[in-house]
């Protein structure tokens, strides 16, 4: 094989979004191990056209085939776009100039010139600096830690039913919680698998929520607000 042409017609890039996915699924494996995951990808300048649009404008897209790209923005819990701050002055000619595109800006809200969100609460345009994106693995990292801390003094449970009394004591600390919201949050974060419950986590991501009771409310009441 020489290039996707060779597959047959179509069939090249039917195979494309196949390994896609299962890369994306490789992808899973590492978050569902309490691993944070950042794909970072070029972008391009294509025309879009909304469909009630008369004309239409150029875009900054994800630099990926229009299928993969769209699977991508679903997948990810944040897309975040980078560019180089600029601005538009006017010379003495008349003739507009750019100035700036020295300083790296991260956005994060969605605009029509490109595509982005969140789901923490985050300004629409932050530095370029790791500092500047902590809320987005600080929650996480802090379960990872807190897992590892247990894992050290305490025995793991089976890696697919929790014992009676872990599962009873946490079934009493989601108490009124929205059932429904609790197992999207869950399988939204691959702790469980879709149309899981509680009882599908592992022993330690248990007592990490037994033990951060009011941060997990947060966590799904905000998933509950922006699933994607």
């Amino acid at each position: 094989m020489n290039g996707l042409e060779d597959f047959g017609y179509g069939k090249g890039w039917t195979f494309l979004r196949e390994e896609f996915e299962r890369f994306l699924s490789d992808l899973d494996r590492l978050i569902a191990r309490g691993i944070n995951v950042v794909v970072i990808a070029h972008s391009a300048v294509r025309k879009y056209q909304p469909p009630l649009a008369e004309t239409a404008y150029d875009r900054y897209s994800l630099k990926l085939h229009e299928s993969n790209s769209g699977r991508l923005k679903e997948w990810a819990d944040a897309v975040l776009f980078l560019d180089w701050e600029t601005r538009v002055l006017d010379s003495r000619g008349g003739k507009p100039r750019g100035a700036g595109g020295r300083t790296r800006m991260i956005h994060t809200t969605h605009s029509a010139g490109w595509d982005a969100k969140v789901r923490v609460d985050l300004p629409e345009k932050l530095p370029c600096q790791f500092d500047a994106l902590s809320p987005l693995f600080g929650c996480q990292q802090e379960e990872v830690n807190t897992e590892a801390a247990t894992a050290a003094s305490a025995p793991e449970t089976a890696p697919n039913k929790l014992d009676r009394e872990l599962y009873d004591k946490l079934l009493g600390a989601i108490g009124d919680m929205d059932k429904d919201a609790v197992r999207s949050y869950l399988a939204g974060k691959k702790r469980i698998p879709e149309g899981g419950w509680i009882d599908d986590l592992t022993g330690n991501q248990a007592r990490w929520i037994l033990d951060h009771v009011e941060t997990f409310r947060a966590n799904v009441a905000e998933f509950s607000r922006n699933p994607f």
